[in-house]
């Protein structure tokens, strides 16, 4: 099994990372030292996996909302698609 892709939250205070098809995030705390809390799922589902080490993922600005991509059993990646109209005001509005 190949290390997980993290990626770290906006603010430097969480990680994120995949493990087999969970979403995972840890706490981080940096005051006097590097520390790590317990780490807890956040959810699970099948979703593609990054390539050339990248996590396949992404994280919003506020880390409550994830940009995966879903893989649906019934239906071979070629033959469907989602279309999401106005995402880039959803980022915006994160901010």
């Amino acid at each position: 099994m190949a290390a997980p892709s993290r990626v770290w939250s906006r603010q430097g205070r969480e990680i994120f990372y995949r493990q087999d098809d969970r979403l995972m995030a840890v706490d981080i705390t940096t005051t006097s030292a590097l520390s790590a809390g317990t780490p807890r799922m956040l959810f699970r589902g099948i979703y593609r996996t990054g390539v050339f080490g990248l996590p396949g993922y992404d994280v919003s600005p506020d880390g409550k909302r994830f940009l995966m991509v879903a893989i649906d059993q019934n239906f071979p990646l070629s033959s469907r698609v989602n279309y999401v109209i106005g995402w880039t005001a959803t980022l915006s509005s994160a901010r």
